[in-house]
Parts: C-alpha cells; sequence; structure tokens
C-alpha cells in the first residue's frame, strides 16, 4: 500500500516538475519573443521612433548601400543607406516633407527666362557627370539623370549637402574628395538657397573662390538658386567667382514651389532642368550635346550621397 502511494506521490511531483519546466519554456519565449515580434513590426511599419535625440534605427530588407567617401585625413566621412531609403527621401524633397529652416518667406518670381533653341552640336564627347549642392540637387537627380542616359552621358555620383551653403563647399575638403573619387569630366554644381538672407558676401566670395579652385581645369556649370524671394547679392557673388559662361542665374524662373513655398515641385524641377540643360546646348563651350530625352524614368545610374549640413558642415 505505501508503495502504491509513494508511486503516485512520484508521479505527481513528476507531473509539477515537468509542468513548471514548460512554464519556464513558455515564459522565457515570452521574453524573448515578445522584443523581437515589437521590433519587426516596427522595422515594417512608417513609424519613426527615438530615445531622446537618437532614433532607434530600421533594417531595410534590401541589401544596404554603404557609401564612404575617403578623406586626405584619418576622419571618414560614412552614411550608409539602402536604395529603398534613398528613393524614400528624394521622394520627401519632392513632395516638400523634408524638414528644411523656416527662416524664410514667399516672394514668387515674375518672369521665366526662355532660352534658345540649339541644334545638335557637331562634336559629342561623352561625359561622367558629378552633381553636387544644397537640398534643391535632390530634386534634379532624376529629370538630370534621364538626360544623361539620352545623350550618352554616366552620372557618376549625386552629392546633396542638406542645409549647406557655399561655405561649406568652399571651406571644407570635401569637393576634393568627391573629384579624387568620382573623377568626373564635367560638374554641375547648385547652391544658394540657404543664403537668400546673408549679407556677408565678402566671406561667401572668399568661399566661392575657394571653391572655383578646387575644380582646377574640369569644365563646370555653376547653377544659381530658384529664388523664392529677392536676395541680398549672393547671386552677383557667384556670377562674379565662376569664369565667363559657366555661370547660369535661374533666380527669375517662374517655376511652381511645393509645400514649403522654397524648393520646386516636381513639375518644378522638371522645368528647371530643362533650363539648365538648354543652357548647356546652346553654350558651345561645352562640347557635348544635352538634348531633350525622348522618354524618361530611366534606371538611375550613380551614386547618391546625402549629407546634412546641420550635423556635419565639414569644416
Amino acid at each position: 500500500m505505501w508503495s502504491s502511494i509513494s508511486f503516485i506521490l512520484s508521479r505527481g511531483n513528476n507531473s509539477l516538475s515537468l509542468n513548471s519546466s514548460r512554464r519556464a519554456i513558455l515564459q522565457a519565449a515570452a521574453i524573448i519573443g515578445f522584443p523581437v515580434f515589437i521590433l519587426f513590426g516596427y522595422n515594417y511599419s512608417t513609424l519613426t521612433l527615438g530615445v531622446v535625440d537618437y532614433p532607434i534605427k530600421k533594417i531595410d530588407p534590401n541589401a544596404p548601400l554603404t557609401v564612404q567617401a575617403p578623406s586626405k585625413n584619418s576622419s571618414q566621412h560614412t552614411a550608409s543607406i539602402s536604395t529603398s531609403e534613398k528613393k524614400e527621401i528624394i521622394a520627401d524633397l519632392l513632395n516638400n516633407r523634408y524638414k528644411t529652416p523656416s527662416d524664410t518667406s514667399q516672394k514668387p518670381a515674375n518672369t521665366r527666362p526662355r532660352m534658345p533653341l540649339s541644334a545638335e552640336k557637331d562634336q559629342h564627347i561623352s561625359q561622367r557627370i558629378l552633381l553636387l549642392g544644397d537640398s534643391e540637387t535632390g530634386g534634379l537627380i532624376y529629370p538630370l539623370n534621364d538626360y544623361c542616359v539620352a545623350n550618352g552621358h554616366k552620372l557618376e555620383a549625386v552629392y546633396t549637402w542638406f542645409s549647406a551653403s557655399i561655405l561649406n563647399f568652399g571651406y571644407s575638403n570635401r569637393v576634393d574628395e568627391l573629384l579624387e573619387t568620382y573623377k568626373p569630366t564635367f560638374v554641375i554644381f547648385v547652391v544658394g538657397l540657404n543664403e537668400m538672407y546673408v549679407t556677408d558676401l565678402d566671406r561667401r566670395a572668399e568661399a566661392a573662390a575657394l571653391f572655383r579652385d578646387k575644380l582646377g581645369d574640369i569644365p563646370y556649370l555653376w547653377v544659381g538658386p530658384a529664388n523664392f524671394t529677392t536676395d541680398q547679392g549672393i547671386n552677383k557673388v557667384f556670377e562674379q567667382s565662376a569664369d565667363p559662361g559657366c555661370f547660369v542665374f535661374s533666380k527669375d524662373l517662374e517655376i511652381p514651389r511645393g509645400g514649403d513655398h522654397r524648393h520646386p515641385n516636381t513639375e518644378g524641377y522638371k522645368m528647371w532642368m530643362d533650363y539648365i540643360a538648354s543652357y548647356i546646348q546652346s553654350n558651345h563651350a561645352y562640347p557635348f550635346n544635352f538634348l531633350p530625352p525622348e522618354r524618361t524614368n530611366f534606371k538611375l545610374q550613380g551614386r547618391v550621397i546625402l549629407a546634412n549640413a546641420a550635423k556635419d558642415k565639414g569644416y
């Protein structure tokens, strides 16, 4: 009898021990699995969460593209960004959802300069093109890429420096690094959006001269900002800093603006690119064609590098 009772108690203890083990396993799985489930859901959501001022990063299912610009000194400028993230940022810029400094007011331009239609040039040499400048370059990426593909050029790289001014491009060594890395045969430089109200023109002229010296003998086109208001002389500074025929004013363009009233919208960027291309085509100092593409939306050729002068001014 006692042996029977002992057997029953023994089985009960074993059952309790087994249930406790299962409970512990389930608890451990819940402790580990619940955060994983939350992070998985967050990774595929449209939300962006952060701790204090640091955003919680997401893991993109696409293969990430790491862009690293070699430096002449020990410092490195690295930005890790995937193709889908690039497209999202550029789309945000085109739709004016990207956060830009709210230190300006809208005064639309009155006229749009008309550029002469030029025939195809007899001489045509395919170019390796580098586009660099402030946030306005972000909206020019795809229209410029269409022109490049249609005319047999290669858009090697785009360097979009949000919130940047001529000070960043002149005083930093970022331009030197880009020229050394991508070895362009033609540079398109767009800057000035963030300098509508500046009055320290002597300092800007000094930085502009430094930038011009960095280009050396590389052919270039310096594109003035598509003014959303009357500037205090920055366009004149840029025109005087560039070589004759290598600067084009955009300040009087009448193009549609986005929601922030500062940047052009998608259609505005296309119009602006047509204007820039017509200037290149009509200028015989440039031995290549930049005729309008018969079709658009070509696959993006080059590497897009994004930076923010608010966090990295470069000097």
